[in-house]
């Protein structure tokens, strides 16, 4: 009987095997290999093994998200962002639209509508989140007034930084839309 009570339980594997599970398998890594420890001779080396195994796992995955993050892969030619860019960039559009109504002209700049006195000013996003890389401050979305300063451009220059290329992200626009507002989209270079 007494033996029965040193063999390692089905219990104590379920907790060595739940350490692969990202984010709590390192605690309960760290829990196999202290039951693991105090069962050394009964096979707890088997514990030690499966919870050292299952942090390394779970290191080996934060470090991959880590890395890949902060390379700013994962924000790269992300259809997500690009979805998102294109909302916040048609809401930026009606922004500086509503800025015309309320000023009379359009504002020089994007920044010129973020101010507090500004009623649409806190809701809307300038900032291009396709061209997000972490660690690095976020840039507005590409806005030029024509020499006139009767139309604009806007547009999201992309994962390459510059405008009018083949990866700029341009707001969704009806034909009916464009006609109505001071918007212009601009032709790709090569």
């Amino acid at each position: 009987m007494a033996k029965a009570k040193n063999k390692i339980s089905a219990g104590e594997y379920i907790i060595g095997f739940c350490s692969f599970i990202p984010l709590m398998g390192i605690l309960l890594g760290l829990v196999s290999i202290v039951l693991g420890a105090l069962r050394f001779r009964n096979g707890g080396g088997k514990l030690i093994a499966l919870g050292a195994s299952g942090i390394l796992f779970s290191a080996a995955i934060y470090a991959a998200i880590f890395f890949t993050v902060l390379k700013g892969n994962l924000f790269k030619h992300n259809s997500g962002f690009s979805s998102l860019t294109k909302q916040n960039l048609k809401s930026a559009l009606m922004a500086v639209e509503f800025y015309k109504l309320v000023h009379g002209q359009y504002p020089d700049n994007l920044e010129d509508m973020t101010d507090k006195n500004n009623p649409v000013g806190h809701l809307m996003c300038i900032y291009d989140m396709s061209s997000f890389t972490p660690g690095k401050k976020l840039t507005p979305f590409y806005y030029q007034l024509t020499p006139n300063k009767r139309h604009y451009y806007l547009l999201s220059v992309g994962p390459d930084g510059l405008p009018f290329t083949a990866d700029d992200v341009d707001p969704d626009l009806f034909p009916n839309e464009q006609a109505h507002v001071g918007y212009l989209k601009k032709a790709i270079n090569p």
